[in-house]
């Protein structure tokens, strides 16, 4: 992201001449990627709202958070990062990769940074080349053995290159247009007679290199015109290229962006969202994400018989957004009265509230 700020810091307020022809030039527009900058910003909202959720576990069909298993999703996963941190990364590492990778050593669990898989037709899979931050893991995992998330859908990844190819396209021809019209061209006219003259390489060198530096950077500068050399400026068209032209760009790529990942646009810019919005977000976005870590927690760590027993892993996306409990007393009394659930069920499922065990 160096690159990106600097350049935005120079598309802006550089005084520099760049050759809008040059390669440095077009490695710069090559490096502006508003869809990395988009994926990011969508990624980070996904992740910062799972880290929040609560990670049930449930034995015999009942709640314990007091186990070591919930300890460790909910507060302190492994020697260096709390469970928040822990829980973003992987959300981050699954979005962003198409799938991540938990094993435990002695210090606790982590998540791969990068990891090999190896794979043989019907058989378990392997896990190599395992790293975490600047740290290898020698040892091979079993498919047993660790916990592997995979992110079932990945044609986002092919809708949003498919959608950048052409706009990221557009967005830099709109950002040279922008450049090339900012910047004024001039001409030097060398006379036959100047040309002719034994000190001409010095003089065009002297002229060239520091008269006209000094006059094009300076903002109030005297040029010295040689006998035999014109300097005038060649006038240049409007094109018409504004910068809202390519903020607009910019909103369209982001906006598709957030669409991909079903992130209401309100919550993807920061404004104020509806409550449609916001339960768009938690059934749409968060839960089927939710849904993959929970589906894996339980498969791996409980057998057929305890999950048959009532065993089971569940992310609580309902704390992603604080709750009216006022607003929600009229669905509870429902609940309650038609005999769905008992009052402890919608205090701890629906409210978030402890059991009264009454």
């Amino acid at each position: 992201m160096a690159r990106l700020t600097d350049f935005i810091r120079s598309f802006f307020g550089a005084k520099d001449f760049i050759d809008i022809n040059s390669a440095a030039y077009k490695d710069t527009i090559g490096e502006l990627s508003y869809k990395e900058l988009a994926i990011k910003q969508a990624v980070s909202i996904i992740a910062g709202a799972i880290s929040k959720c609560e990670i049930k576990v449930y034995y015999d069909g009942d709640s314990s958070e007091k186990s070591a298993e919930y300890y460790s999703w909910n507060i302190s996963p492994n020697c260096n990062q709390n469970a928040n941190e822990f829980k973003a990364n992987i959300v981050e590492n699954l979005l962003l990769n198409g799938h991540a990778l938990v094993f435990e050593n002695s210090n606790g669990r982590f998540c791969a940074d990068n990891f090999g898989i190896e794979k043989d037709g019907t058989k378990p899979y392997k896990f190599t080349n395992i790293s975490v931050e600047n740290g290898s893991v020698p040892k091979i995992f079993k498919r047993k053995e660790v916990l592997y998330f995979k992110l079932g859908n990945c044609e986002i990844t092919r809708l949003i290159d498919n959608v950048y190819q052409s706009y990221g396209e557009v967005v830099a021809a709109a950002v040279t247009a922008y450049k090339s019209s900012g910047y004024s061209k001039w001409k030097l006219k060398v006379s036959a007679a100047a040309k002719g003259r034994s000190d001409f390489k010095e003089t065009y060198k002297k002229l060239t290199e520091s008269s006209l530096k000094t006059f094009f950077e300076a903002a109030n500068a005297v040029y010295p015109e040689f006998d035999g050399y014109e300097l005038s400026e060649i006038p240049q068209k409007d094109n018409g290229t504004k910068t809202s032209d390519i903020s607009a760009f910019r909103k369209d790529i982001f906006s598709m962006i957030a669409s991909a990942y079903k992130i209401p646009l309100a919550i993807f810019f920061g404004e104020t969202a509806s409550d449609a919005d916001k339960k768009l977000f938690q059934t749409q976005c968060i839960e089927p994400i939710a849904q993959i870590i929970s589906s894996e927690l339980t498969k791996q760590m409980f057998t057929e018989e305890q999950w048959r027993n009532g065993c089971r892993y569940e992310i609580d996306i309902t704390n992603i957004e604080a709750l009216d409990i006022g607003e929600l007393a009229g669905a509870a009394e429902k609940l309650i009265g038609s005999g769905v659930m008992n009052i402890d069920e919608v205090r701890v499922r629906i409210l978030g509230l402890n059991a009264l065990n009454t």
